[in-house]
């Protein structure tokens, strides 16, 4: 059993506008794909989802961004279908023209005022210790099944303390 949640720490939530941004609160646990992503935006508006990775202490987008065509803004959405190539150890990040919503957590954001989904971007740290609104799981590359977990989802109605076979 994997624990896939950083958990809601019962804060208040606050919102950032237009920025690529990044969660460091819990990387992917495998190698395989993600297939399904949950997030919570401001505005309803078009939306990409890419991993990222640690490179000492700069955040690198790993490219393979995936377009989520228009998110409904204001509240949790689930996407599935996807298909995100991710490497055990990468960061779920997204961006988002209208922004995204995050409480306060134990790990410092990483973030950038632009889109910087291709492979090869950086992404700076600033957020503060933060926990955002998105959060993804899939499947192993490798044949056994198992999943894939990664990202936080911060609202206790929606995944306080689910848990995944893997």
């Amino acid at each position: 059993m994997a624990d896939i949640v950083a958990g809601y720490n019962g804060t208040a939530t606050y919102k950032d506008l237009a920025k690529t941004v990044c969660d460091r609160n819990n990387a992917a646990n495998k190698t395989g794909n993600i297939n399904v992503v949950q997030l919570k935006i401001i505005s309803s508006s078009s939306c990409k989802v890419v991993p990222f990775y640690l490179n000492g202490s700069t955040m690198m987008c790993r490219g393979g961004a995936v377009s989520l065509g228009t998110i409904i803004g204001g509240s949790y959405q689930t996407i599935t279908g996807l298909s995100m190539p991710i490497t055990q150890g990468d960061f779920i990040g997204m961006y988002s023209p209208t922004g995204i919503y995050y409480t306060s957590g134990s790990l410092a954001g990483y973030y950038a005022t632009s889109d910087k989904t291709a492979a090869g971007n950086t992404l700076s740290s600033g957020f503060g210790n933060v926990q955002m609104a998105i959060y993804g799981e899939g499947s192993l590359a490798a044949a056994g099944g198992g999943g894939i977990l990664m990202g936080s989802i911060f609202n206790s109605d929606i995944l306080h303390s689910r848990i995944l076979r893997g």
